[in-house]
Parts: C-alpha cells; structure tokens; sequence
C-alpha cells in the first residue's frame, strides 16, 4: 500500500529542489559562509570599477571639448583626487551593500537547506 503522507513529503521536496530557490540553495549549501561571501564581495569589487571607469569614460567623452579648451587651466592633481576618492566611497558603499545582501541571501538559503535536511531525515525516517 502506498503511504499518502510520504508521497506529499516526497513531491514536496521535489519541488523544492526544482524550484528556483531551491537551486540557488542547493547552490550555496556547497560553499562555507566565510567562502561565499568572499566570493561575493570580489565580484561586488570587479563590478563596481568596470562600472565606475564606464560612467567616468563615458563623462570624459561627453566633455572632451571642454577639457581640451581648458586643458592648461585644469588643476590635474584636484581632478584626480576628486575622482579617487569618489571611486573609494563608492566601492565603500557598493562592499557594504553587497556583503549585506550576500549575507542576507546565504542565511536565507541555509534555513531553506536546513528545512529540506530535515524533510529529508523525516522521509529517511518513515
């Protein structure tokens, strides 16, 4: 006879596996929290320069007329001062961001994990 409470526990966990939150934890449940967040915040740092020298590239560009009309008059040393100090509050800010939220979304992903271990051990268990 098929057992009825075991078959829904056993679908239930099949579409948590399936699911898209279930993969992404199934995902995470691979890495230490120490790894996943280091890896997190090397992808936050990687993206926040290639973002910032397009926003500056594109800036430059748009005032290039400007710049070389007043290209002697220009103190060099403010300019960039100005613009190394916006690019380090900038990736302050877009770390602590995305460490928050990479924080966010492992322990998300560990109670997840934990609910479908103990799924697991309940089904293991009948």
């Amino acid at each position: 006879m098929i057992d009825q409470e075991r078959v829904l526990l056993m679908a239930r966990l099949a579409r948590f596996e399936k699911g898209r939150k279930g993969k992404e934890a199934l995902q995470m449940h691979k890495y230490y929290r120490s790894d996943f967040l280091a890896l997190a915040l090397i992808k936050t740092f990687f993206l926040t320069t290639i973002g910032y020298g397009l926003v500056l590239g594109v800036m430059l560009l748009a005032n290039m007329t400007f710049f070389m009309d007043n290209f002697n008059l220009i103190n060099i040393r403010v300019i960039g001062s100005m613009i190394l100090i916006g690019y380090l509050a900038l990736l302050g800010l877009s770390m602590a961001i995305g460490y928050l939220y990479a924080l966010i979304r492992y322990n998300r992903a560990k109670k997840l994990m934990r609910e479908y271990l103990a799924g697991l051990e309940k089904l293991s268990n009948m």
